[in-house]
């Protein structure tokens, strides 16, 4: 038995998963823009949603690499499993979102307001 399938076994007999690269999905997401859309595994990569009304969006497994959401409002959206790294969040709403899994790594943020209502500046 190799030493990675040894961890492997090690792992799963612990109960207990390794971690799994993400999976970017490359058919794009088909449904316009506005309130209350629902986006689920598809790509918005480099999209430009700059000012765009998310309130309430369901965006699931959703890959938004490089995408701008300046200005966007994502009030109460339902964010899970996102992929957004090297987004521009700069003026963006996430307040009351739910946001489970996924990465925002690198992203830029200025006056963005976050799901607790604190307001992230990081990038101004």
């Amino acid at each position: 038995m190799g030493a990675l399938t040894a961890v492997g076994v090690l792992v799963s007999g612990c109960g207990m998963k390794l971690k799994k690269d993400p999976v970017f999905y490359t058919d794009p997401c088909e449904q316009e823009p506005g309130p209350g859309v629902e986006w689920a595994k598809c790509s918005l990569k480099g999209a430009d949603l700059a000012g765009a009304n998310l309130k309430g969006a369901l965006i699931h497994n959703v890959d938004l690499r490089d995408a701008d959401l300046t200005d966007a409002n994502l009030r109460g959206a339902d964010i899970a499993n996102v992929y957004a790294d090297d987004a521009i969040l700069f003026g963006a709403d996430l307040r009351d979102a739910s946001i489970n899994g996924g990465t925002i790594q690198k992203a830029k943020f200025c006056g963005t307001q976050m799901p607790a209502g604190n307001t992230a500046d990081g990038d101004c």
